[in-house]
């Protein structure tokens, strides 16, 4: 990417928060996502496992028919 473009978005939001990012584990939530209660340690679980590197899911979006 040139100087004078500038990435904007969520993509760019998510490359700037991993300098900044302390943890093992990093999780990424749409603002309009509902994820289950239990979500994280469900997660968390997977990645007990040192082969399994992510994991995406699904989620129920609030917004779901706009």
């Amino acid at each position: 990417m040139s100087e004078k473009q500038e990435a904007k978005g969520k993509p760019a939001a998510l490359n700037l928060a991993l300098h900044y990012a302390t943890g093992e584990i990093i999780g990424v939530f749409d603002a309009d996502s509902v994820p289950e209660k239990n979500v994280l340690k469900k997660v968390a679980s997977y990645l007990n496992d040192k082969k399994i590197m992510a994991v995406q899911g699904t989620t129920t979006s609030i917004n779901e028919k706009k």
